[in-house]
């Protein structure tokens, strides 16, 4: 077998974190979308017939890095593949190894046994196949297996829902939409995959399809700064890890860069460049997280101390009650509009301002966000903590109308 290049590696260490940056300096590097693989090596140490232990291993390509796109249902990675290169039109699968509680000569001879296999002729195929609970190799571009005696030794469960952008995205890259896969997506909970498929047919073009949005990225929301009268605190010592997708690619980079710039390498000069680039990229990312969190942190304690000031202090402003006590959630809502605030089971609210249409003002402790919420999905809590009787009562558990008076 031919492995895959230090470039190839990198550019399926940088899709499977989900780095849009590290896959152009990958494919800048020299790497291959199609050739980008995982490489799984199965070691396996057994006792033989005459008494002796006989160790072998094997090693084989896995998820291409376009099927890791798809699995996490990464529109922005898939649509920043295709447009390095990577052909949708190639069939995609995976091998996961046997495992046995007790290796023997025979059972290495199916060691990478075809009822372990996936296997999809397209990855429109795969966008739409692939639901439920998915069995894959575990994380990392090169994974060693042990002596695997259980499943969960040599892989994870993924639950994966097919998504509307990934399809878009694979579309509007050149993937043929085939009968099979028309089938499949009509029996997809999503009706609108479907429609999107059909009609993009009819139409005969990819132009015909809507456009796809980037899936947003989660980023920690720092609260408004406390007002400068308002003393911080000391800086907090707490430590705050990155996302562990960035330090695994790091980590990787690192010890591949420092392997290729050893006194024994004849690596390509660009490459190591742009390896280099790349982790100083990571780096400023990882840094970048640290440095949010910590305010995040500090900001979270100077809003809860002041919540707890109001709450002792009360209030004797005319207009609005002003309860300043906790409430907790004992029914979800979702906002409906942009002064709301959504409600999650367990949530605490500080409930700053009651009004008489059934609706409060308050600030979710959980979720840091401020706004209106109807009182009826609430319970109050008592000062020592347990429920007491619910803030109000609304029988038939229904919105009420707000008033339009605030």
């Amino acid at each position: 077998m031919i492995l895959p290049s230090l470039a190839d590696s990198a550019l399926f260490a940088a899709a499977e974190a989900g780095s849009i940056s590290g896959i152009r300096a990958a494919v800048a590097a020299g790497g291959k979308p199609n050739d980008a693989r995982k490489m799984v090596t199965l070691f396996v140490a057994y006792q033989q017939a005459n008494g002796g232990t006989k160790t072998t291993s094997d090693t084989i390509a896995a998820e291409s890095a376009l099927a890791t796109a798809i699995l996490d249902g990464r529109a922005d990675v898939v649509a920043a593949l295709l447009q390095a290169g990577a052909d949708p039109s190639r069939p995609l699968s995976w091998q996961l190894p046997q495992t046995q509680l007790k290796w023997t000569e025979s059972a290495w001879q199916d060691h990478w046994p075809s009822w372990r296999a996936h296997n999809f002729p397209s990855a429109l195929d795969m966008a739409v196949s692939c639901q439920g609970k998915v069995f894959r190799n575990k994380r990392g571009d090169r994974i060693t297996y042990n002596n695997p005696r259980e499943l969960t030794d040599v892989c994870v469960a993924t639950d994966v829902v097919p998504s509307r952008d990934v399809v878009i995205a694979l579309a509007r890259g050149g993937a043929k939409i085939t009968q099979r896969v028309l089938d499949r997506a009509q029996d997809l909970k999503d009706k609108s995959i479907a429609q999107i498929l059909e009609a993009a047919v009819k139409a005969g073009a990819a132009g015909s399809l809507p456009n796809s949005p980037k899936p947003a990225t989660a980023v920690p929301v720092t609260p408004s700064a406390p007002s400068p009268t308002t003393p911080r605190g000391p800086a907090s010592t707490t430590s705050h890890p990155a996302d562990p997708a960035l330090l695994t690619l790091a980590d990787h980079l690192s010890k591949h860069i420092s392997a290729a710039s050893g006194p024994t390498s004849s690596g390509d000069p660009r490459l190591l460049s742009a390896l280099q680039l790349l982790l100083a990229d990571l780096q400023r990312s990882v840094a970048d997280q640290h440095a949010r969190l910590v305010a995040v942190e500090e900001d979270s304690a100077v809003l809860i101390a002041r919540l707890e000031a109001l709450e002792v202090g009360g209030s004797t402003s005319s207009g609005p009650s002003r309860p300043r006590r906790t409430i907790r959630v004992r029914e979800a809502f979702s906002a409906r509009n942009a002064d709301e605030i959504d409600l999650n089971v367990g949530d605490e609210i500080f409930w700053g301002e009651g009004y008489g249409d059934g609706w409060g003002n308050g600030y979710n402790l959980s979720t840091l966000r401020s706004g209106f919420f109807p009182l009826a999905y609430t319970t109050a809590v008592s000062s020592s903590g347990s429920p007491a009787p619910a803030a109000r009562v609304d029988s038939a558990r229904k919105v009420p109308a707000r008033s339009g008076t605030f």
